[in-house]
């Protein structure tokens, strides 16, 4: 025969109420932890959209500041370029033919300033829009008045590039056949310059050339 089961003390949960206790208590602990969490993370990212937008207002303001300097620094800059002079590296002339005569004078004054006779000159390209201007000089010299003339043309403004230069020494008829003599102190020089025509974007003055 079987025992009686024991009375349960009055006030005392059963196993089924026991269950649910837990459950619910498991069930808020979790929404706790996950409340908990999302407030970390909410927290994480409005600390981070704080340091951004700090950083913005900083960079904010020193862009303000600048823009306030804008006059003052656009002043600075015109005084340099006076100052350094850097538009005399360039040929002045307004198109492509008097840029090209403007070459001719400059070089001539170069070679002739140290005793070189110089001869033909023509231009060795068309304009083709990108303000290079390219001449074929021919001169007569000796070596030295010639090494003169390279260097001072290095040295001087506007800036001008010598690309090509073919040397040959210059013949003479001397004696009773006329046989041809060398004379190894004189040059026949030919020579390829090149400098470049300053246009009015380089000089801020738009597009055009």
């Amino acid at each position: 025969m079987a025992e009686p089961a024991s009375p349960r003390p009055a006030g005392q949960p059963g196993p089924t109420a026991m269950g649910r206790l837990a459950a619910w208590t498991l069930a808020v602990l979790c929404a706790v932890l996950l409340i908990a969490g999302l407030a970390q993370q909410s927290i994480g990212l409005f600390l981070t959209a704080r340091t951004d937008l700090v950083a913005a207002e900083r960079l904010a303001a020193r862009y303000e500041r600048l823009a306030a300097q804008k006059d003052t620094l656009a002043a600075a800059v015109e005084t340099a370029e006076r100052q350094t002079g850097w538009q005399r590296a360039y040929l002045a002339g307004e198109t492509h033919a008097l840029a090209a005569a403007e070459l001719q004078r400059h070089v001539g004054r170069i070679f002739t300033g140290t005793g070189a006779s110089v001869g033909r000159v023509s231009t060795d390209r068309a304009d083709n829009g990108d303000g290079i201007v390219t001449l074929r000089v021919q001169v007569q010299s000796d070596y030295d008045g010639l090494v003169r003339a390279l260097a001072a043309l290095e040295q001087a403004m506007p800036r001008t590039v010598v690309s090509t230069i073919t040397l040959r020494p210059r013949t003479g008829r001397t004696g009773a056949r006329g046989r041809a003599a060398y004379d190894p102190s004189a040059l026949d020089a030919s020579l390829t310059v090149e400098a470049v025509r300053l246009t009015r974007q380089e000089d801020g003055g738009g597009n055009g050339r």
